[in-house]
């Protein structure tokens, strides 16, 4: 399957969860596409839709059901930040897993990403540009701008901080609705 077939299996009304503590439920009901973001948490405010999946590839990714998982970054960038994209393809199969043909929505938005060291963003955002590049407006819940840790660690410590406030400009200039 290619990012374009992909693309295309996704269904509007589509909702994007991130990973941030929640401080209401997933309205998941109402939407047709509910897309998960890396280790995702299922139960209790976060709901149990998962339509798509959204990965960053890497080796601390766990494995689930939902195939094939998307990487929203080309598989050149991958290669140049490091091999752990590649172990992931090879754990869970070459074949179940997606990149974009480019990275345009990377290099428009956060230049320099796909060198070691610059500012890469998160996997959400590199999925929410991706979309956005796409002309693809999703609502969002579960994105709070990295100041809450993970769902299931709320004392996880962000690695992205320094990137948090691009992506929150990207946020608001995208309009995109958040819930």
């Amino acid at each position: 399957m290619t990012s374009k077939q992909w693309l295309q299996t996704l269904v509007p009304p589509i909702l994007v969860v991130g990973n941030s503590v929640l401080k209401s439920s997933v309205p998941e009901s109402e939407y047709t596409s509910v897309v998960r973001i890396n280790n995702y948490v299922l139960g209790g405010l976060s709901g149990n839709k998962v339509t798509h999946w959204v990965a960053n590839g890497y080796q601390n990714i766990e494995d689930r059901p939902v195939r094939p998982v998307f990487v929203p970054w080309n598989i050149k960038c991958e290669e140049k930040r490091g091999n752990d994209g590649i172990v992931f393809q090879n754990r869970i199969g070459k074949e179940n897993v997606i990149h974009p043909i480019e990275d345009r929505h990377l290099s428009w938005w956060f230049p320099g990403a796909a060198s070691r060291g610059k500012g890469f963003p998160t996997t959400g955002f590199c999925f929410l540009s991706w979309l956005f590049f796409l002309r693809i407006r999703p609502d969002i819940i579960g994105f709070d701008g990295m100041q809450t840790g993970h769902q299931g660690d709320p004392t996880y410590p962000h690695g992205h901080r320094s990137t948090s406030e691009r992506e929150w400009y990207l946020i608001r200039q995208w309009g995109l609705r958040r819930r």
